[in-house]
């Protein structure tokens, strides 16, 4: 049976913020980690696949003819909440990076700088593991994993690894809205 290709697609948030009391604001990306569970799966509850793992603030899979666009809108809504979404498309995303796997699935990824007010906006389902501050000097220091259940594994919840987006598309945003 063929194989048939999917989209993906994600946004990634940048925002500025104090990391420190007494500090200058600085640019940042927002990551979500992934939770212990699953609540979306529609067998019911089920175990987390690849818990502690980092994706970019909101990413998921277009369902059957549905456009990136629209994908990218329903995803974030699910994922982040109504008004977070909402202010994210008011501000205009730019596309970030766009890539046809191996596989054919394609890879879609816009990003966008919000005002620090979308981390009071940003309503996370009950299965994530929060969101990751990312600096750029952190860019160094984190995994890059894609999807396979075979090798994929997070260890240690400390370490940042990044799920099938490349760093190379984090390090592009910093430069983008620096």
């Amino acid at each position: 049976m063929e194989k048939i290709p999917k989209n993906f697609v994600g946004i990634l948030v940048m925002t500025k913020i104090k990391l420190e009391e007494n500090s200058p604001e600085e640019l940042v990306a927002l990551f979500q980690r992934r939770g212990k569970f699953n609540t979306e799966n529609p067998e019911g509850f089920k175990w987390q696949s690849f818990d502690g793992l980092c994706e970019i603030t909101s990413y998921g899979k277009a369902e059957k003819n549905e456009s990136p666009e629209k994908a990218l809108k329903r995803e974030m809504k699910e994922e982040l909440g109504k008004k977070a979404a909402k202010m994210i498309l008011k501000s205009k995303p730019v596309k970030l990076y766009e890539t046809m796997e191996n596989d054919g699935d394609k890879v879609f990824v816009w990003a966008s700088l919000l005002p620090k007010e979308i981390l009071k906006e940003i309503k996370l389902d009950i299965s994530t593991g929060g969101i990751e501050i990312i600096r750029k000097s952190d860019l160094k220091n984190i995994k890059e994993e894609k999807f396979s259940p075979e090798k994929c594994s997070v260890k240690n919840s400390e370490n940042i690894t990044l799920f099938e987006i490349p760093v190379s598309a984090i390090e592009k945003a910093f430069e983008i809205f620096k």
